[in-house]
């Protein structure tokens, strides 16, 4: 067998090892040498699977491997088989664009299908194999391979994500933690492990938690130490000018575009109009319309070598009595700010230059640490964009000393994936990754259709 954990686990392996054996047919060559080797050593063997993963773009070197992989596996009279990443009909989420189900399926007995992972340890928190994603997947892959030679790929663990700071401050590379196997979830949720266990310095309560199930897809999660929450969208202001609330991936978020010419609201700057010169220009801008038209964006360099004006998108202050916080805001340097809350680099270079900071193209988190509140006492907050098209989704309040959200898989979950991988899509069944993470009652439940007494 080969297998990722070593080879090119995306943690922990040696990604050359799988470039090697794409592009080199002399590692070609001693992988098939070895295979067959082991497969007469052990006449018992049913077969091979191929786990390998972070093969970039190389499709014709990944095909050549599994082909020639096949060819060594068949002439043995045995069967092989392989994992591959999850893709959709617009790609891979992770980077795997050497996948293409229709010409590996040809070479493979079976295929499982590895959709999980959607939330991973350094995105933000959700479940690991929401069924909105995975339907977009077998809706992909079942027109490609024959559906009985397909396993739908079901996450045993689940993930805790840790909110109550910023990621650089955290004991952790990313917030999400990948203990939470089914025995592990159930210790958050009785309260015997506190929000980092098992090294959290600081004393916690130890508290139960209830967890949740969402009516189309219940993998279970819950709140950790998380005493309230609420959407923006739900805690609108009466005089509510200019505020958008919509729903982007399945979760809620509330707005406010700038208007084209409008008059500022919240200390926050609309779209201004200026006088240009007509001496200033020269050449002609590239665009036409045959009637009135906005731009979002017009960018007209001064001569001088100075960069362009932006528009951050990013800064909320959040206010509560007589306390005041400015959150998001990235830190620059090398910049010039107006009194709209404009900012231009003062050298003509790329915006990202200005900052350490990568800005996330997923959800994030921003925090005030030490919010003043009193138990049994309500205290009204409000969150005032200071920046045009800042999306502001939930508001947590929760224990100083941590706080997370935590997503896990359980017996009843598991079984409606397996009735959905099997009545939906007629696959052959479920692949579990992995075994003793689940919850130990998934076996009856898979055998009898209900949960043991």
């Amino acid at each position: 067998m080969t297998n990722g954990q070593g080879m090119c686990d995306p943690y922990h392996g040696v990604p050359s090892v799988f470039t090697a054996l794409q592009n080199d047919a002399g590692a070609r060559a001693t992988l098939r040498a070895d295979l067959a080797g082991v497969l007469d050593a052990r006449p018992w063997l049913h077969g091979v699977d191929i786990d390998l993963e972070r093969g970039g773009s190389n499709i014709a070197g990944a095909e050549r491997l599994f082909g020639e992989i096949a060819d060594t596996v068949h002439a043995k009279g045995r069967k092989v088989s392989a994992a591959l990443p999850a893709l959709t009909s617009t790609g891979s989420i992770g980077g795997e664009h050497w996948v293409r189900y229709r010409q590996l399926g040809a070479l493979l007995d079976h295929v499982s299908v590895m959709s999980y992972d959607f939330a991973w340890a350094g995105s933000a928190p959700g479940p690991i194999s929401p069924w909105s994603w995975i339907t977009e997947v077998y809706d992909w892959v079942t027109p490609q391979i024959p559906p009985r030679k397909l396993s739908m790929g079901v996450p045993a663990y689940g993930r805790m994500w840790r909110l109550h700071d910023y990621v650089e401050n955290l004991t952790t590379a990313y917030r999400g933690a990948s203990t939470a196997t089914y025995p592990g979830a159930r210790l958050w949720l009785d309260g015997t492990w506190v929000i980092d266990h098992p090294t959290d310095p600081d004393p916690q309560p130890h508290l139960g938690w209830l967890a949740y199930r969402d009516p189309d897809d219940p993998a279970p999660w819950a709140w950790i130490h998380v005493y309230d929450a609420f959407d923006a969208q739900d805690n609108l202001p009466g005089s509510a000018s200019g505020l958008a609330s919509a729903t982007w991936g399945g979760r809620q978020y509330t707005t406010r575009y700038p208007l084209p010419v409008g008059s500022p609201l919240w200390s926050m700057a609309d779209q201004s109009e200026a006088d240009v010169p007509a001496a200033a220009i020269t050449g002609t801008v590239g665009a036409r319309a045959s009637g009135s038209a906005w731009f979002d964006h017009l960018r007209v360099g001064d001569g001088d070598g100075d960069g362009w004006w932006y528009q951050p998108q990013e800064a909320v202050r959040v206010e509560t009595g007589a306390w005041s916080w400015t959150v998001g805001r990235i830190a620059r340097q090398g910049v010039t700010w107006d009194t709209a809350g404009r900012f231009r680099p003062v050298r003509d270079v790329e915006e990202a230059s200005t900052r350490t900071r990568d800005i996330s193209l997923d959800w994030d988190y921003d925090h005030v640490r030490d919010l003043p509140l009193t138990p049994g006492q309500s205290r009204e907050v409000t969150i005032r964009p200071l920046d045009p098209g800042v999306w502001v989704g939930r508001v947590l309040i929760g224990d100083r000393n941590g706080f997370g959200l935590l997503h896990y898989s359980d017996a009843p979950y598991l079984r409606w994936l397996a009735d959905r991988a099997r009545h939906t899509y007629d696959l052959a069944g479920i692949a579990i990754w992995s075994l003793g993470q689940e919850d130990n009652r998934l076996w009856e439940v898979l055998a009898g259709g209900q949960l043991p007494e």
